[in-house]
């Protein structure tokens, strides 16, 4: 009796846990799902809004440029009665805003927009009228998050922003709620787009270039997107140059915006794993869960076989069951709330939100109610029909082999999810160990770097030139232009032929000792000359426009030195002579989307927006140094040294995190197999004591009994993890297909680890097993 109770405590105490860690991992994979799909919706009239797009033939096929010039938006307004509003919005700085008080704070980021950007996207007015603010130059809409930092009233008050100008100044004229973090468009302060005008920036009438701008459209009710076709071309013909439409198949198309976030490939490949993920978390919990059911129903049966003898029909049996995992399902669904809130800094390194902000999605916790329904149906409705089915006769005979092969069967799924989630988790690794010590093509390990802030401009020169007397460093350079993302473009000709055009990752404006600092070995030629004539305008190019200049250009020398063009981006008037070829730098991350066009330097000899430092070895004490260096220079200085490669931890983040999530799954899911193979071990130990007994009085060695357990778990184990391995290299292969980078791997990886969860669940069966096989078989066989 005594151990017939303690063995019902262990496996209830066992349903909640496993349950718990279920439910906590689902909920927390579920609530990111919901996140990323609901992305967008909470703006008025949603499903009327959509990003516009440039489409144009590109070397490699026709390409979707998500940005367009600034004169689309108003002019499709204008040419398309379908459309009912359209806006734009685009970059113009970043950094710190200073109130007149002197109070300093981090603005979160500068947009100029034009007057209708709060008729597109329609969210609370707390203050101002955004019409009249986006109307007058200078003056502008905040977010509340700012306008609560800033205290008080904030509408009137002035504030300069360094990274433009000491002098310019800027007026608060409204405040809006701030959009949701799970929204396309960015808290920012919203500048009126006349401002750049005022800045002598303007470029929002551009049809051709300057495509830097968001813009967006919102049809009116019942029009489909299909209806501006004619309009478009309308508009496009009217305003853009024959030739320039045809020779580049230049076309302007819109998007819908809900759906949009989730439409790319990275996002929706993750969106597929973490439902793969989901899926996977539960059924592995209520595998588990019926796997103890099922240890139960021996006993049980027997338990309902004499209450239908007593007359309790069906019904009330299946509700009985039902209500005990209604019971199991809420205390387990209330301690995974209590365990995602009070492990929320794990949550938000596994799903990149807190779950704050996860929870408070519109409907979020309906949608956590229909997970926690469907663990009720899965975990209460399988064991209360079992139970309702099972005859008087049946129940009260039932031996512990009946339900044995069902046991086994759940705890192979369990080993297959397992060794499934371990094998995608070794794939994840190494996939990261290859892009972290991919050849980027330049040594980045001891350079450092610091963005030149408009405050100090004046004073750089001076920066560069105290550094450069410091022992630890060794050549200091500057540049306009950040190598490790895709560069801004261009198109370069020759003067010969101005209608045969090479597109170009134009590296902007550089300092010849930039070349040393990333150590880029030159393979024509050398670096700029110290004084280059005005009519030479010396470049150096990398060693893809050697392909670039023979495929469209047609020549047959490989030596680029002293070859001429001209540029879209730098001076049409301007001719400019190779000077050097250099080896070629990686740029673009990872992904699908590198730059692979050939590249070009020009010549500055003044410091440029970025200083880059390289040391001998950059330590923290040298660092140190530098920086100390620099706030000797520069006066109330909020500018810092950092270490170059800090950057390329953005292309590994989607990798780390994702890999933090199969970790996470394939732990809480090997965790919940070993529960249920302990339990197993237990249940046949129970049942099979008196066996075991019997052959140790027969003189059966002790390591004979554990073999027999091994060997039953081993059957079911070694297939179901070879099946989940298989199941991880497809789903491995097919998400290396968003990386342009990839690991290399061999099947022997995964039969490696294959083996050590083998050995590992060997353990348990011989921990499990080798108390009884040691024990004294009289213990066993004295009440028989």
């Amino acid at each position: 009796m005594i151990r017939t109770f303690t063995s019902d405590l262990r496996r209830n105490i066992t349903k909640i846990l496993c349950l718990t860690i279920g439910m906590s991992v689902s909920m927390v994979l579920v609530a990111k799902i919901y996140y990323e799909k609901t992305y967008d919706l909470f703006f008025k009239d949603s499903e009327r809004i959509y990003l516009v797009y440039e489409q144009f033939d590109s070397p490699d096929g026709t390409y979707d440029f998500d940005q367009t010039s600034g004169a689309y938006p108003p002019a499709m307004k204008r040419y398309l009665p379908q459309v009912e509003e359209a806006t734009r919005f685009t970059w113009l700085t970043e950094g710190s805003i200073i109130l007149e008080d002197g109070q300093t704070l981090e603005s979160g980021g500068i947009k100029v927009a034009d007057s209708c950007m709060f008729d597109v996207f329609r969210v609370d007015i707390l203050a101002g009228n955004p019409h009249e603010a986006l109307s007058v130059a200078n003056h502008c809409m905040i977010p509340v998050s700012l306008a609560e930092r800033i205290g008080g009233d904030p509408v009137g008050k002035v504030f300069s922003v360094p990274n433009i100008s000491e002098d310019y100044r800027a007026v608060i004229s409204g405040v809006y709620e701030d959009f949701p973090e799970n929204s396309s468009l960015p808290n920012s302060i919203f500048m009126s787009l006349s401002t750049l005008k005022a800045l002598g920036w303007d470029g929002s009438d551009n049809w051709i270039g300057n495509d830097a701008y968001k813009s967006f459209v919102k049809l009116k009710k019942g029009v489909s997107p299909d209806e501006l076709d004619a309009g478009i071309r309308r508009m496009l013909t009217d305003n853009l140059p024959k030739e320039y439409l045809q020779e580049r198949n230049f076309n302007i198309g819109v998007k819908p915006l809900v759906g949009y976030h989730s439409s790319g490939k990275d996002t929706g490949m993750v969106i597929l794993m973490l439902t793969i993920l989901a899926i996977l978390m539960m059924l592995s919990s209520t595998m588990d869960y019926l796997m103890i059911v099922a240890g139960q129903v021996r006993s049980r049966s027997k338990e309902m076989a004499i209450r239908k003898c007593f007359g309790t029909g069906h019904a009330k049996i299946f509700r009985m069951i039902i209500g005990e995992s209604a019971l199991y399902v809420a205390i387990s669904a209330l301690l995974s709330v209590l365990l995602i809130f009070s492990l929320k800094g794990l949550c938000e390194y596994m799903v990149g939100v807190t779950p704050e902000v996860m929870f408070a999605t519109p409907y979020m916790w309906l949608v956590q109610l229909l997970v926690i329904v469907l663990l009720l149906l899965l975990t209460g409705v399988v064991p209360a029909v079992v139970y309702t089915r099972t005859g008087i006769v049946a129940g009260l005979k039932m031996k512990a082999s009946h339900n044995r092969i069902w046991k086994l069967a759940l705890l192979g799924i369990q080993f297959c999810l397992s060794g499934g989630l371990i094998c995608m988790l070794v794939l994840i690794g190494l996939q990261y160990r290859t892009v972290s010590n991919y050849d980027m093509g330049y040594d980045y390990s001891d350079i450092g770097m610091v963005k030149i802030e408009n405050k100090w401009k004046d004073g750089a020169a001076k920066v560069m030139e105290e550094l450069r007397k410091l022992s630890c460093v060794e050549v200091v350079g500057s540049g306009s232009q950040n190598f490790v993302t895709m560069a801004s473009g261009g198109e370069i000709w020759e003067d010969e032929r101005p209608d045969v055009v090479l597109p170009i990752a134009d590296m902007m404006n550089v300092n010849r000792e930039i070349f040393d600092v990333l150590g880029l070995k030159f393979i024509q030629g050398g670096t700029f000359p110290e004084n280059p004539s005005e009519d030479m305008n010396a470049v150096v190019v990398d060693e893809r426009m050697i392909k670039g200049m023979r495929d469209v250009f047609g020549i047959e020398d490989d030596n680029l030195i002293g070859r001429r063009f001209k540029s879209s981006s730098h001076g049409e008037d301007k001719e400019y002579t190779i000077c050097g070829v250099v080896s070629n730098i990686h740029r673009g991350g990872f992904g699908l989307e590198i730059d692979t066009r050939p590249a070009v330097f020009f010549p500055s000899d003044k410091p440029e927006w970025v200083i880059y430092v390289r040391f001998d070895d950059m330590t923290g004490d040298n660092l140190k140094y530098a920086q100390s260096t620099l706030d000797s220079v520069v006066k109330d200085n909020e500018s810092y040294i950092v270490p170059y490669g800090l950057q390329f931890d953005r292309f590994t983040y989607e990798i780390r995190k994702f890999a933090a999530m199969v970790l996470i799954v394939g732990i809480a899911v090997l965790l919940i197999a070993l529960s249920g193979l302990s339990g197993y071990v237990a249940d046949e130990v129970e049942n099979r004591s008196k066996e075991i007994a019997i052959r140790k009085v027969s003189g059966t060695p002790e390591w004979k009994i554990v073999r027999l357990f091994c060997i039953d778990v081993l059957k079911i184990s070694l297939p179901s993890l070879l099946i989940g391995a298989l199941v991880a290299m497809w789903a491995g292969s097919e998400w290396l297909t968003n990386f342009s980078i990839k690991a290399e791997v061999s099947p022997v990886i995964f039969l490696l680890a294959i083996a050590c969860l083998q050995l590992l669940i060997l353990a348990m069966v011989v921990i499990g097993s080798i108390r009884v096989a040691r024990k004294n078989p009289i213990e066993y066989l004295r009440n028989e």
